[in-house]
């Protein structure tokens, strides 16, 4: 079974500052046949960028079992 990706992931630069909005969504079926949706969209600066970056390549991946 292929798995399917929980979140998607988008955004787009605006501004004269270099602000970027990050969006993130995610679509997730229900056992009764419906699904449940959200989106939510941030604004951040260049600094909060390179944080968020920094955050997700240095966090500690643990293998699933």
């Amino acid at each position: 079974m292929e798995k399917e990706n929980r979140y998607t992931f988008g955004g787009f630069d605006f501004g004269s500052q270099g602000q970027f909005h990050l969006t993130i969504s995610a679509i997730s079926p229900t056992k009764r046949g419906g699904t449940h949706g959200l989106q939510l969209g941030i604004d951040l600066s260049p600094e909060e960028v390179q944080e968020l970056i920094t955050l997700l390549l240095t966090r500690n991946v643990k293998e699933d079992n």
